[in-house]
């Protein structure tokens, strides 16, 4: 099964981007969480972009359902940030087929099925922060999960979903890194 291939072949690069992020430290600031919810915006806002120009998703995929970069922008408003003033990520993977495209979103879909632990922990450290990016999904998060996972079964080009998962892992992670000064959040 590819979703097991991904899942294998990827942790690492999975367990070094919770490192970076930081998100479930007992020292996490709301200023932390701001500059999280900044770099994921600026991630999420030009690769939503290059999805939408992929033609061909699986049968029942719809990847207006799954573009979180409004949600991000409804939190950063919350918290006083006008997202159209913040940096965006130039470095992304390269998402021009479905296989690709699939891989990038095994990425962001999975950041997403793990928002709920981190949303979780969140209510405890920042209570009353919002949280909508990280509460995507509410209770079909399992539901939307499963739907990507069949996807993603479906991929016409298996090394090239996960050679793109890599990327985006790697890409990602160092957009989210503050001490490689890839950007500069609010």
């Amino acid at each position: 099964m590819l979703t097991h291939r991904l899942k294998l072949e990827t942790r690492p690069l999975h367990d070094e981007i919770e490192r970076v992020t930081g998100l479930m430290s007992p020292d996490l600031t709301l200023d932390g969480y701001r500059d999280y919810l900044a770099r994921m915006y600026g991630f999420h806002v030009p690769l939503e972009v290059a999805l939408s120009s992929v033609k061909g998703w699986p049968p029942g995929f719809h990847l207006a359902d799954r573009l979180k970069s409004g949600l991000l922008a409804d939190d950063l408003t919350a918290l006083g940030v006008d997202p159209q003033r913040l940096p965006v990520c130039f470095d992304l993977p390269q998402v021009n087929t479905q296989a690709r495209g699939l891989g990038a979103l095994y990425v962001t879909e999975g950041a997403t099925l793990g928002g709920q632990i981190i949303d979780r922990h969140l209510e405890q450290q920042l209570p009353g922060c919002p949280r909508t990016y990280l509460r995507a999904y509410g209770s079909r998060t399992g539901e939307m999960w499963r739907g990507m996972g069949v996807a993603i079964e479906q991929s016409v080009d298996a090394e090239r979903t996960i050679e793109t998962a890599r990327d985006t892992f790697r890409l990602l992670t160092r957009w989210l890194d503050p001490k490689r000064g890839a950007h500069a959040a609010a």
